[in-house]
């Protein structure tokens, strides 16, 4: 089998993999855990990782096409990101709902996601969490999906902050829309995003010293997606805007909470209490016959009595209604399967050498400045025990994506769409281009090995089908 381009698995050194360049379509099937330093994968193809238990990296993670992760068998999986960044532009899919115990962890430096990403775990397990989180900047520019069980205990969801002790805000311009999760507090958040409490969920907020939402759209899209604040402590008033309220929002604080007059005409009550004054935006169509406080032992409940008017979803509020659907592998002669890495080894050996399609570095974030850039990969005189790829089309790849996957793995909410319709449009991708600049280099730099120092390292067989 002959490739044309030979790029996408860096190097093996005594065995142990330091890192992935994904530049052709990919599936791994190897259940066996997956520990890299990083992963990139290049525009217009993708990787696909079918029923693998566990995929952890420890360095960066770069996803310019687009990532699958479906895992369909009734055992322990979970996906754990650490270091310096985590940066997706395309659809990013980690589809665990079926797995008995499931957890996903970004833990990182510098999180950017500007656009599809979707998250699934069972909840089964007490274990089961979602943690997205980081230490410097936290941004979604786009859409982030993420799923619990609708059938199980809720499991905790944490965005934003890592560091407690820090001052943090997020940025969120897009929508962040969760069903059957717990969403711990994000204290502070600018941009005129969405906050999409979906079905069986609830809201956790904190009205805490540096607790800033004012600029937030919370929607409550189902009458049990429940909203819990939190009366703590600030001396500002605090803008709350809260749409599609159905059933009640529990305010925790104190008995003394005093509730101010309600002005119908635009949906406004004052709550407040010693410390902490909260301005609830309900928005029009509310009759305050209806609306009603009741009293319990750590504060209030605001419950409505009445229909409530008719529900409009924000147009902030941009959720997709499904999860993508996995590529289908195809036939073993298709160029697009997965190749082993003595069909790689054979067959590198007549490839001179091979450079990554890299664009310079604009701007580095002053996180990664440590990184140095480089155009060139590696030697083509190593071999590799991954497959590697070579750049095909992105009609190829979504005519891939358009069937139905027998590892996807099913949304009770959610109706089936082709992955085709998942995609960012042209415009979210025009006004990621400055992003994808700054991280063009950095995973280029992690991967450089010598020719010299692979040409004696023997190839371990990776377990991928071919």
């Amino acid at each position: 089998m002959k490739l044309s381009t030979c790029v996408a698995a860096t190097s093996l050194l005594l065995g142990l993999v330091f890192g992935l360049i994904i530049d052709k379509n990919t599936f791994y099937h190897d259940p066996v855990i997956h520990n890299l330093e990083f992963l990139r994968i290049n525009r217009d193809v993708f990787v696909s990782y079918i029923n693998v238990s566990d995929l952890s990296l420890s360095e960066s993670f770069q996803n310019y096409g687009d990532f699958y992760f479906t895992n369909a068998l009734e055992e322990k999986t979970f996906m754990k990101f650490a270091g310096l960044y985590f940066h997706t532009e395309n659809i990013f899919a980690f589809d665990a709902l079926r797995a008995q115990n499931s957890f996903f962890q970004a833990e990182v430096t510098v999180l950017t996601n500007s656009g599809q990403m979707f998250v699934g775990i069972s909840g089964e397990s007490l274990e089961s969490k979602i943690d997205i989180v980081s230490t410097q900047l936290w941004e979604n520019s786009v859409s982030m999906v993420l799923q619990g069980s609708l059938q199980y205990h809720l499991p905790p969801l944490t965005l934003g902050n890592l560091d407690e002790n820090r001052e943090f805000s997020i940025v969120n311009t897009g929508s962040i829309c969760y069903y059957g999760l717990q969403l711990k507090s994000i204290t502070s958040a600018t941009g005129f995003g969405c906050i999409f409490v979906g079905e069986k969920s609830q809201f956790r907020l904190e009205i805490v010293l540096r607790t800033n939402l004012r600029d937030q759209t919370i929607y409550l899209d189902s009458p049990d997606s429940k909203l819990y604040i939190e009366m703590l402590e600030n001396p500002d008033q605090t803008l709350v805007r809260v749409l599609g309220f159905q059933d009640n929002i529990i305010f925790r604080g104190s008995t003394e909470v005093r509730i101010g007059a309600f002005t119908p005409s635009l949906g406004l009550w004052l709550i407040y209490r010693d410390g902490v004054r909260i301005l609830l935006v309900l928005g029009q169509g509310y009759n305050e016959l209806y609306l009603k406080w009741d009293a319990f032992e750590n504060g209030y409940v605001l419950k409505n009595k009445y229909k409530p008017p008719r529900q409009i979803v924000p147009l902030n509020c941009n959720c997709p209604n499904s999860f993508p659907v996995a590529p289908v592998e195809p036939s073993s002669s298709s160029t697009s399967s997965t190749f082993s890495s003595e069909s790689f080894a054979s067959t590198s050996a007549s490839v001179a050498s091979t450079d990554l399609p890299l664009s310079s570095t604009s701007a580095t974030p002053s996180a990664l400045s440590s990184i140095s850039s480089t155009d060139s990969i590696m030697s083509s005189s190593g071999s590799s025990d991954y497959p590697v790829s070579s750049i095909s089309s992105k009609a190829s790849s979504m005519s891939s994506a358009s069937q139905t996957s027998p590892a996807l793995s099913s949304v009770p909410h959610l109706s089936s769409v082709s992955s085709t319709d998942s995609h960012v449009s042209s415009e979210s991708s025009t006004s990621s281009a400055t992003s994808s600049e700054s991280f063009s280099h950095s995973a280029a730099s992690l991967a450089m090995t010598s020719a010299s120092s692979l040409s004696s390292a023997k190839p371990v067989s990776s377990g991928a089908s071919g």
